[in-house]
């Protein structure tokens, strides 16, 4: 009964009902005591709504400071956690395996078994995990390592744009938005201060970049040659 009575004051309140309203039950058999079987029950109907709004927000509320702190993660997907990894061995000269593939999610994060296929037998490198926050975690050891505090080339969309030439091929194949952000880079290098919102919040999450107030002429006249080519080849695939 109070299933049945809750439901329907909520159908009433969906139908503009703001104010205090009366509900009719009547019972199947003689529960009420009154000549028509019937028992009348006042519900705030503003005070349900204002209840269940309350609800509603904390719950976005929630949703909105969860996503907000994983876009600010640094490692925020299979393949970054992957380059990161390939970064570390790389950088301390470690053996890197024919094969590395992602085992699952741990505690530690991402979980990468590394290794080789010898035909008759797999011979296992290492299991490492890579968190969120780029800590990278020796599951044989059964402890952290340390990992590359100055490593930022997955906050770039095209990390080497002030240092190599990018080819059409390369570049061809990001999205409008990447493309956008990759030209923005290159202005961003040299602490340009962005008016829009969503480039300004982007790069103000980027450990490297560090604001100077230099307009938009000086960074120009200040561009390197690759950083030059590199903008004519962005701007020339944004347009096509």
């Amino acid at each position: 009964m109070p299933g049945a009575t809750l439901s329907f004051a909520l159908a009433y309140e969906l139908r503009d009902a703001n104010a205090p309203v009366i509900i009719q039950v009547k019972s199947n058999s003689n529960l009420f005591s009154d000549d028509n079987n019937m028992m009348q029950v006042e519900y705030d109907v503003a005070k349900i709504r204002q209840y269940y709004s309350e609800q509603i927000d904390a719950a976005t509320q929630e949703a909105e400071e969860s996503e907000k702190e994983e876009s600010g993660a640094l490692i925020q997907n299979e393949e970054q956690a992957l380059e990161y990894l390939k970064k570390y061995l790389e950088d301390n000269d470690a053996y890197i395996p024919g094969h590395i593939e992602l085992d699952g999610m741990i505690d530690q994060g991402y979980n990468f078994h590394g290794y080789d296929d010898m035909g008759d037998h797999i011979a296992t490198s290492f299991w490492y995990a890579v968190s969120k926050d780029g800590k990278i975690y020796d599951g044989v050891m059964g402890n952290y390592v340390d990992a590359i505090e100055s490593d930022t080339s997955i906050e770039y969309i095209l990390p080497y744009s002030d240092s190599q030439y990018y080819t059409y091929d390369e570049v061809s194949q990001l999205s409008l938005e990447d493309l956008r952000i990759a030209r923005n880079e290159i202005f961003a290098r040299y602490g340009y201060i962005f008016r829009d919102e969503g480039l300004k919040e982007h790069f103000e999450r980027c450990s490297w970049y560090v604001p100077t107030g230099m307009s938009s002429e000086e960074i120009e006249s200040s561009l390197n040659d690759f950083e030059k080519q590199n903008l004519q080849l962005i701007k020339q695939c944004e347009n096509e």
